[in-house]
């Protein structure tokens, strides 16, 4: 039976390695209109593609040992469940699902199943959780009127420019990812990941008639969004996930019998 662990720290992000932008002629309109970007109202899914330049995310190593790194997320949303499917650089799988006022997630090749309630983490904590909450893309929480750059034609879209040093918040994805932590470790900064580092640049595109964001870089990668009208997709929780989500109400709803889960 897969087990299913109830954590505080969870942390994610998205791949790394080096990617350069070619250049291309900004101009400096007025800036755009309040909301400076949109929720993905009519769109129910969309992919967030991470393009690098090397093979390898953390040197110039090519062993069997360099740790895999994130190469796409498939989102699907609907009311208060978002799904991530995500696509690892081995080939891998895993999910994280938002689900109401739970995150769920498990990790490539494990089965076992994690449970986190942002609600009952502490400050520290949260800041390595996104709150999606306040929209659909909190990674470009950062974005404002005071780090808009100018206009640009990118990816075949007209796009806002906003360009920032990473800031410290629980909404910034860190550029150092590799593969997930181990849930059994207290260190936040296990296999790569660390806290947001705050020199690290920051550059996003936002389409200039959706409002919806095209590109993010981080300094380290480009991650492009396309969005799609329909997903033709369930977004019920696949049964593994179920069984745990029912383990963990069970466990609330008789507290005598609930013992923290250690692997």
């Amino acid at each position: 039976m897969n087990k299913c662990f109830f954590l505080i720290p969870s942390l994610f992000c998205l791949g790394i390695g080096q990617f350069r932008l070619s250049a291309q002629t900004e101009t400096s309109p007025p800036p755009p209109t309040l909301p400076l970007l949109q929720n993905a109202s009519h769109y129910p899914s969309w992919d967030i593609d991470i393009s690098q330049e090397a093979a390898t995310p953390l040197g110039n190593q090519t062993n069997s040992l360099t740790p895999p790194y994130i190469k796409q997320i498939k989102v699907l949303k609907a009311d208060k469940i978002r799904r991530e499917l995500i696509t690892w650089s081995n080939g891998q799988t895993s999910e994280r699902w938002f689900y109401h006022n739970l995150f769920l997630f498990n990790q490539p090749g494990v089965p076992d199943i994690y449970i986190v309630n942002p609600g009952n983490l502490a400050p520290g904590q949260a800041a390595f959780n996104p709150d999606y909450s306040l929209g659909d893309f909190a990674e470009l929480s950062w974005i404002s009127t005071r780090n808009y750059v100018g206009i640009q034609n990118f990816h075949q879209h007209i796009c806002y420019v906003f360009a920032s040093k990473a800031p410290s918040s629980p909404n910034f994805f860190p550029p150092q990812v590799t593969e997930p932590p181990s849930p059994s470790s207290t260190s936040l900064t296990r296999a790569g990941y660390g806290t947001a580092q705050t020199n690290t640049p920051l550059r996003a595109w936002v389409d200039e008639k959706t409002k919806l964001p095209v590109a993010l870089e981080n300094g380290a990668s480009l991650q492009s969004y396309t969005f799609y009208e329909s997903s033709g997709a369930s977004i019920e929780l696949p049964n593994n996930f179920y069984q745990a989500l029912s383990r963990y109400q069970n466990a609330l709803a008789e507290p005598d019998k609930y013992k923290t889960m250690k692997p």
